[in-house]
């Protein structure tokens, strides 16, 4: 099937799920998802949080290292900023069960080990 026909069908799904009053996740359209919020979760961290909206989750941490100014600007500070993020991606698939989610990882896994390639 072309893209073209898959998102066509995709639309069509979710137009009726609209007109239902449900969304693609079971809720109804004006039910928000349950939002979580812990702060001080990671030791080691001048200021940290885990936050969840729903089945998705965050987890963020600060880390303040003082280090002396630049001996150009004496008078002025250095911010320095980074992101750790760990490789996982999920796909929403829609099956005989209803939505849920695949590891991505897995999917790819399970193609190399039946000789498929991949599409990356």
């Amino acid at each position: 099937m072309s893209n073209y026909i898959v998102s066509q069908i995709k639309r069509d799904h979710l137009m009726n799920l609209l007109a239902e009053g449900r969304r693609a996740d079971g809720r109804q359209l004006d039910e928000v998802r349950k939002i979580s919020v812990e702060t001080g979760i990671i030791a080691s961290a001048e200021g940290s949080a885990k936050v969840s909206l729903g089945d998705t989750t965050v987890i963020a941490g600060v880390k303040i290292i003082p280090g002396a100014p630049y001996m150009d600007a004496p008078g002025d500070g250095v911010i320095t900023t980074g992101a750790e993020l760990i490789p996982m991606a999920l796909i929403l698939v829609f099956d005989s069960k209803g939505y849920h989610w695949i590891d991505q990882g897995k999917i790819k896994k399970r193609c190399e080990e039946l000789g498929f390639k991949y599409p990356n």
